[in-house]
């Protein structure tokens, strides 16, 4: 009997100690989970697909780089985005857009790096110098003085048609920038195709009209006789 007191006892003190342990490394995880998505003090916030659209959503102002680990500008302005992230007066935050590429698709990234300030219903494209000191003059309020677009997600039809328009122009651009002459060449070409193809269905409609009067001709000639 005391045998099966001294398993029963030693049993019960084991699971208790299973489930200590077991506590502590369910802490020790949600620790690093934390870490990892809000980042140290001077540090950005790590975002996701799974926290990206959360962390906006919220409304507060929130100062977004997405970039690419591989990117030489995004590398050159690594220590001024950590500096930013301790001073600023908002959240900073980062996205690896060569991972988290359900988010980069739906903010139709690009190049890198891209960043991007968020508030509210809107965000703000920032194209100024990668510089410490500029972004935070930006961030602090700056950014309130450029032209805002709404949110991926909440876009209208116009905003859509806005944005269709805009990459059409930017090709355009680039297409002019590389070809000056291509878009005038192929307006010309344009003119001569559109100028054959109607002087063709003009000589083609005349022959047409003449055959119809040839065939019609006896026919003609037979009412007369009667």
């Amino acid at each position: 009997m005391k045998f099966f007191k001294a398993g029963f006892a030693g049993a019960f003190l084991l699971s208790n100690l299973w489930q200590v342990v077991r506590a502590d490394s369910e802490e020790d995880l949600d620790d690093l989970d934390d870490e990892s998505s809000t980042g140290k003090a001077g540090e950005a916030t790590v975002l996701t697909d799974a926290t990206f659209k959360a962390a906006v959503d919220k409304g507060n102002p929130i100062f977004v780089k997405f970039y690419a680990p591989w990117c030489g500008h995004c590398k050159a302005m690594t220590a001024d985005w950590d500096k930013l992230a301790a001073e600023a007066p908002i959240e900073i935050a980062k996205v690896d857009a060569t991972v988290e590429r359900e988010t980069a698709t739906l903010m139709k990234i690009r190049g890198f790096p891209t960043l991007t300030l968020f508030e509210g219903d809107a965000m703000y494209s920032y194209s100024g110098s990668r510089q410490f000191a500029a972004m935070k003059e930006w961030a602090s309020g700056g950014y309130k003085k450029d032209s805002s677009k709404s949110l991926p997600w909440n876009e209208s039809i116009i905003d859509k048609a806005k944005d269709y328009a805009t990459e059409y122009l930017q090709k355009v651009g680039q297409i002019m920038a590389y070809e000056p002459t291509i878009i005038p060449l192929s307006f010309f070409l344009g003119m001569m195709f559109s100028a054959v193809f109607f002087a063709l269905c003009c000589t083609s409609s005349k022959k047409a009209v003449a055959d119809v009067k040839k065939a019609a001709a006896p026919a003609k000639k037979a009412a007369k006789a009667e």
